[in-house]
């Protein structure tokens, strides 16, 4: 009689813990996360800063807004001596600043920005 209670008793462990087994097998296994294919963005095409009348609305601390602005570097970041957008001042005096310290730092400009601001 005790010897069946006791395979009963372990029969039923057995079963208990392979089903816990199963379940953190299936909890560890990585599930791949599938990706959405992003649709491209449509945007504005960049205006050289030689082309501009007046700031873009979307530029906040400098001339131009911070993507355009990067694009114009070789390292896409923008140095920490680039003048500020001085609001009191107007549009022109502003570009001439930026312009101006364009051409004391060629080496930092990619070369398709040189052309565009004359600088080559």
């Amino acid at each position: 009689m005790i010897k069946c209670i006791l395979f009963v008793f372990i029969l039923v462990f057995s079963i208990g813990m392979n089903a816990q087994i199963q379940t953190q097998k299936k909890s560890l296994e990585k599930k791949k996360v599938e990706v959405p294919v992003q649709e491209t963005l449509k945007t504005r095409p960049e205006i050289s800063l030689l082309d501009l009348t007046e700031r873009l609305p979307s530029a906040d601390r400098y001339i131009l807004d911070l993507k355009s602005l990067m694009n114009y570097f070789i390292d896409k970041k923008i140095p920490s001596d680039f003048p500020l957008y001085l609001k009191e001042k107007s549009f022109s005096y502003n570009q001439r600043k930026a312009l101006k310290w364009f051409r004391k730092n060629r080496e930092l400009i990619t070369d398709e920005r040189k052309v565009w601001l004359q600088l080559k």
